[in-house]
């Protein structure tokens, strides 16, 4: 096991969950906390090596208020990523003015933490052995678009159940590309809402998403389960 330790605050049980997770294959230590006193009080028994915060704790700014705490008492040394849905040009600015050694947006895109990770954990092979072709891209803090592969497991009038080794967030709207849209639908990228999520393994993830879709792409929906979805 690696000596690379890593705390974490998200009042998001499950999200704590799925980051542990995404994490745990890495050789990297994480503990992760629910509230800033928990946190507090890890970091004074020993300081890690790097920290990931969360901006939408309970009350509102308190993500900010902990980060400039932390610059304030530990200095500028200790690596400090800030994770949000909140990812406008102003909260990035914001942060990063806090004091934020960088800046992930949710829903998390594992593989492009682990990336961002590689500049500070130098004693995991598995880090190393990273592509650094993945893409991601978060257009503002409403919308995001992926650029990951993903298996169609059910298909429905207006909801898909897709599995992927990316966890995407309930509630979050994605905007998803990629050659089986493309194929349905005849148009790429197209904007779906995550209603349902959940975990499969430690490196799956599946979720349900939805749109509501004109009769053109209806037509081409059902065109496809006809006559291609086997192919």
């Amino acid at each position: 096991m690696s000596d690379f330790l890593i705390y974490t605050i998200d009042d998001d049980v499950d999200f704590n969950m799925v980051l542990k997770a995404a994490l745990k294959p890495y050789n990297i230590q994480v503990k992760t906390h629910l509230t800033p006193g928990e946190f507090t009080k890890s970091v004074k028994e020993k300081l890690p090596n790097l920290c990931i915060l969360d901006l939408n704790l309970q009350n509102d700014g308190e993500g900010f208020q902990l980060l400039r705490a932390m610059r304030n008492v530990i200095g500028d040394q200790l690596p400090i990523f800030i994770m949000s849905k909140r990812g406008s040009k102003d909260d990035v600015f914001k942060a990063m003015d806090s004091g934020a050694t960088d800046f992930i947006p949710k829903p998390l895109d594992d593989k492009y933490l682990l990336l961002k990770l590689k500049e500070y954990v130098r004693d995991s092979k598995e880090l190393d052995e990273l592509d650094h072709d993945y893409i991601y891209v978060a257009e503002s803090d409403k919308a995001a678009t992926i650029d990951v592969d993903f298996k169609v497991i059910n298909v429905g009038i207006d909801i898909m159940e897709v599995e992927s080794d990316v966890f995407l967030a309930k509630e979050s709207t994605m905007s998803f590309g990629g050659e089986i849209i493309k194929n349905i639908f005849g148009q790429t990228p197209l904007n779906f809402k995550v209603i349902e999520n959940w975990q499969v393994d430690d490196r799956l993830f599946r979720a349900k998403i939805e749109r509501e879709l004109s009769a053109e792409q209806l037509f081409a929906l059902r065109r496809w389960l006809i006559n291609g979805a086997d192919k």
